[in-house]
This record gives structure tokens, C-alpha cells and sequence, in this order.
């Protein structure tokens, strides 16, 4: 691959993660509680891209306010958990699998191989 599309594959990979933050939060809080700062040290481990506290704690807050997940204190920290709706979203996401499979296909255009010049 040339360095141009490592860059385009690089911006949308980072434009993915922070459109579908609350689910990649939803999946994270499947395996326990956690506070922001262990989400933010997540995000940067397994997505290798930087998100800003202030972007994760907002999305926290919402997310608490729609009943997704529950804030707890833990140790003079603050972690999250998943609610009950946390948890039949997930399932509804599940179900849905091959539909949001489908979506992201057709959403790309066939590409053709490029004549060589």
C-alpha cells in the first residue's frame, strides 16, 4: 500500500472509532467496570488513536443520562458499568449483525484497478 492510502485508511479508521465511540464504550464495559481514564488508555491501546478526556467523559455522561450505562465510585474514582439497556442494546447490535455488515458494503463504491501508467 502507498503512503496515500495508509493516510486515507488512517483518517477513516479514526473518523470510524469516533462515530461509533458509544459502542465500542457498550462492548469495553461488556467485560467489567471501568473509569474514563482506563477507557481513554483502551481506545489508545487497541485503536492506536487518541482520544481527548473531554470527549470520552461527555459521552459518559450522556450515555449514563439514557440509562446505557451507571457511574459508580470505586476507590475515589468514578468507573462505569453497563445498565440494563447497555445490555439489551448490545443484543439489539448483535441481531442486527448482517444488517450493519450490509450497510458498511454498500456504502464503498467497487473499486477498479487503476491503469498503470
Amino acid at each position: 500500500m502507498n503512503e496515500p492510502e495508509n493516510q486515507t485508511i488512517k483518517k477513516l479508521k479514526q473518523r470510524v472509532i469516533r462515530e461509533f465511540l458509544d459502542v465500542i464504550v457498550l462492548g469495553k464495559l461488556q467485560e467489567g467496570t471501568l473509569s474514563g481514564y482506563d477507557l481513554i488508555i483502551y481506545l489508545n491501546a487497541r485503536f492506536q488513536t487518541v482520544v481527548s478526556s473531554g470527549t470520552v467523559y461527555s459521552l459518559l455522561y450522556s450515555m449514563e443520562r439514557k440509562g446505557l450505562i451507571e457511574g459508580v465510585w470505586e476507590e475515589r474514582k468514578r468507573a462505569y458499568k453497563l445498565a440494563e439497556e447497555g445490555h439489551r442494546t448490545l443484543a439489539d447490535l448483535d441481531a442486527a449483525e448482517g444488517a450493519v455488515k450490509e450497510l458498511l458494503t454498500t456504502l464503498l463504491p467497487e473499486t477498479k484497478p487503476s491503469p498503470k501508467a
